[in-house]
């Protein structure tokens, strides 16, 4: 399987959150953000599941779609609401730590994985890694995350009517944040895919690509740390940049 065979993964888990995210994010505003990330967690599971087993490129490109649809319901986006409607007065701080949870993952995961590559072939260790983490994320969401105060009511109707505001997508900042963001990420998503076939091709075992990636972990918990410490301090200025 080519490189560029490879690298439809990662244009697949680019792809579902642009057509999914705004769907998601209204999902988040309305419903318990608990509930969507167990919902997540359940359909990226089994579509790791249905991967590991898949019989040619069509299912396996269906099965990593199912995986990133169902990644946007327990992902970034609703864990950083979660978080951003949590703590509010503190927002980079809370996001800064937990992002350092996918620096600490980082570190171990690849091991973990180059170890697993070494004695099973990939679909038994697809099913592993599903099963494994997926029993994780359940407990963690199930056991581990606040509750979220009760939306407002109104006392005459029971219910309050919520009116779309649309405004924010006149303003500048909104358009600079998010492309410059999704420069950064997605770039970094697709470099990361692209080192596995480049070290194979290099001559390099698992666990050397482990090694690497786990510097790069260590290198982004250091860049959290930064974030949860200083940015809150420097929340105006920041506004003041991206206006």
């Amino acid at each position: 399987m080519g490189v560029a065979v490879i690298n439809i993964g990662p244009v697949f888990l680019l792809l579902a959150p642009a057509l999914v995210g705004p769907l998601t994010g209204r999902f988040a505003d309305g419903y318990s953000i608990r509930s969507l990330m167990l919902v997540g967690v359940l359909i990226a599971v089994t579509a790791l599941l249905a991967l590991s087993a898949a019989a040619n490129l069509t299912w396996l490109a269906l099965g990593f779609l199912g995986f990133a649809v169902g990644q946007c319901l327990y992902g970034p986006l609703i864990l950083n609401t979660l978080l951003v409607k949590t703590y509010q007065a503190n927002a980079a701080r809370a996001l800064g730590l937990a992002a350092m949870g996918v620096s600490v993952g980082s570190v171990g995961l690849p091991y973990i994985v180059a170890s697993l590559m070494d004695t099973r072939d990939w679909r038994e260790t697809v099913t592993l890694l599903a099963c494994g983490v997926g029993l994780i994320l359940l407990v963690t969401i199930r056991l581990g995350l606040p509750r979220l105060p009760p939306a407002p009511q109104s006392s005459l109707t029971g219910t309050i009517e919520v009116v779309a505001d649309h405004s924010f997508m006149r303003q500048r900042a909104f358009w600079v944040i998010g492309i410059a963001a999704a420069l950064v990420a997605n770039t970094a998503v697709i470099t990361v895919v692209s080192y596995g076939p480049h070290f194979a091709n290099l001559g390099f075992a698992n666990r050397d690509l482990a090694t690497f990636i786990a510097v790069a972990g260590v290198m982004g918990f250091l860049a959290k740390v930064l974030v949860a410490l200083f940015v809150d301090r420097l929340r105006a200025h920041l506004k003041r940049v991206a206006l």
